[in-house]
């Protein structure tokens, strides 16, 4: 995901309207937050990979300060990180 928003944010400036699948219409900035989000949640999970079960790491709730700006969408937050830390066991996207 990450991945795909920086090729998006490559193409896009300050003037680019983003008209997502979900939600109101974007501007370059938000996406930019949204990637910021993604990037920030991806490391705390990764934290916690390396020493946590997946359950644990939810307890953990490392989405909760950004669940009321990016929460409520139609992927929950527990589901949200059971996603990112099983993408984590993956040793090709951990060692990036």
């Amino acid at each position: 995901m990450i991945h795909s928003v920086d090729q998006i944010l490559a193409q896009t400036n300050q003037q680019t309207k983003i008209v997502p699948g979900h939600g109101p219409v974007a501007t370059r900035s938000d996406l930019q937050d949204y990637r910021d989000m993604l990037v920030q949640v991806r490391q705390r999970i990764k934290v916690l990979a390396a020493g946590k079960t997946i359950d644990e790491a939810v307890a953990a709730a490392p989405t909760k300060d950004f669940d009321t700006k990016w929460g409520g969408g139609y992927v929950s937050q527990d589901v949200f990180v059971r996603m990112v830390f099983t993408s984590l066991m993956d040793s090709s996207i951990t060692n990036r």
